[in-house]
């Protein structure tokens, strides 16, 4: 008897293990990870204990994720050949990617970087991919006002190239759409929704990222582009 209760606390025991940390820890490419709701994604998927791979730039900023204990792999998301040399023999489940053109630089990051890497993440067989976009693009076109669109516009356009081209690949896709964003911590108080009417609150980076990873873990959400509302 007691040996039964041994291996029943033994089992018990790894269980919660898994619980804690995820029960299949994987491992995770992610994109634009330096800041916002990429570095925010980041640290949700290292303390489930997954194991992280950040693109990053030479250039790149890296103070914030090196003390998450996140691999780093350095290349630029424009360069097709630097991108499939991260992928190349890495065995990843899952790519997520928080791309965007910081203020002064051009939005080809959007369209050309997304291309790349749904093009690399096809050549080495990594089919799950998940996008942060922005709600604006494509069908919630009008959920913005007119004179911000405006203002937006270029970028949005751009990123309706990458959105496109991703979910045309093959590749089990999830866009996953916010609209303005703030720096607060997760509210738990957003939820995806497929329709694009709005209207959509402003919503901070972290609750953007909570969503991101919920929308990886439930294959329900490959194939679909969702926005984040209240």
């Amino acid at each position: 008897m007691n040996g039964i209760v041994r291996t029943a606390a033994t089992f018990a025991l790894i269980i919660g293990m898994f619980s804690s940390a995820g029960a299949f820890a994987a491992n995770i490419l992610v994109f634009g990870g330096t800041r916002g709701v990429g570095l925010e994604t980041v640290r949700i998927l290292i303390e489930r204990g997954d194991s992280v791979t950040a693109f990053v730039r030479p250039t790149s900023n890296r103070a914030d994720l090196e003390p998450l204990g996140v691999t780093f792999a350095v290349g630029d998301a424009l360069d097709a050949d630097s991108v499939m040399a991260v992928f190349a023999g890495k065995n990843f489940d899952a790519v997520i990617s928080s791309l965007g053109a910081a203020r002064g630089e051009g939005n080809d990051v959007d369209s050309i970087g997304t291309t790349n890497l749904a093009n690399a993440a096809k050549a080495e067989g990594v089919s799950r991919f998940v996008m942060v976009s922005a709600v604006g693009v494509g069908n919630s076109k009008d959920a913005v006002p007119a004179n911000v669109y405006k203002i937006l516009e270029p970028g949005l356009v751009s990123k309706k190239v990458g959105e496109d081209y991703l979910m045309a690949s093959g590749l089990d896709a999830t866009v996953v759409r916010p609209g303005g964003l703030g720096n607060g911590p997760a509210t738990n108080d957003f939820h995806l929704t497929e329709s694009p009417s709005g209207p959509f609150d402003r919503v901070d980076r972290a609750e953007v990222a909570r969503l991101t990873v919920q929308a990886l873990d439930d294959d329900i959400t490959i194939g679909k582009r969702y926005h984040v509302a209240r």
